[in-house]
Formats: structure tokens, sequence, C-alpha cells
């Protein structure tokens, strides 16, 4: 499948990338590097897009129902972060997981916290 070929089914769906991408459980800027070519559109991704596609309409409207009950039950991402600041530089993991923001670095400062999830951002 081509990143022109997903972005027609989309369309074809009235999807947003972002609800896309809650369905199949990866982050929106996965799916924008797809339709923008950047990378390949994985298997599933294209199975997936391909079934939705053709199922009746009753059917796909329960699969998107899902949407309205998932929430931010997502993952968000997973980000390698580095800093300099007057203590030195450093490392660190970020995650973005359901309402919750969380990680670590290398100088030991532990991140734990809640975020709220924005579909157009």
């Amino acid at each position: 499948m081509t990143s022109s070929e997903l972005k027609a089914i989309l369309e074809e769906l009235g999807i947003s990338q972002a609800d896309f991408a809650r369905l199949i459980g990866v982050t929106p800027r996965a799916v924008t590097l797809w339709l923008a070519g950047d990378r390949a559109i994985p298997g599933p991704a294209e199975a997936y897009a391909r079934l939705l596609r053709l199922l009746p309409l009753s059917l796909r409207q329960v699969e998107l129902n899902r949407l309205k009950q998932k929430g931010t039950d997502m993952r968000d991402g997973m980000y390698g972060i580095t800093f300099q600041g007057g203590g030195g530089t450093g490392m660190g993991v970020i995650i973005f997981d359901n309402g919750r923001v969380y990680g670590t670095d290398t100088q030991g400062v532990k991140y734990d916290g809640e975020y709220t999830f924005n579909d157009s951002t």
C-alpha cells in the first residue's frame, strides 16, 4: 500500500489521522510519517485499513464507536531526551501513556505526572 492509497482510504471513510492512530494503537506521528512517505506502512496497519474499508457500514460503525469509548487509552509515545543545564548535560527517557507521563534521566531525576491528550496536536 502506498501513502496515497492510505490517505484515500482515510478520506473515503472520514477518519482523521489521529483517529486512525488510536484505532490501531500507534502514535499520530507514526501515521503522519506513513502518509508523508517517510516510513513504510506496516502490514497490519495496511490490512486493518483495507478491512475497515470493506466492512458493511453497520459493522464499520461498531468499530468506529471504539473511538468514543477509548478516550486517551493509547500509548502516545516514548521519547529520548537530551538536556544541558547548570549542573551538566544528560540524556533520559520520557513516556506519555494513557494520561500519565513518567521517566528518568542520567542525572537520577525521575519524572512523574499527568497530561491531557489533545487530538489536534
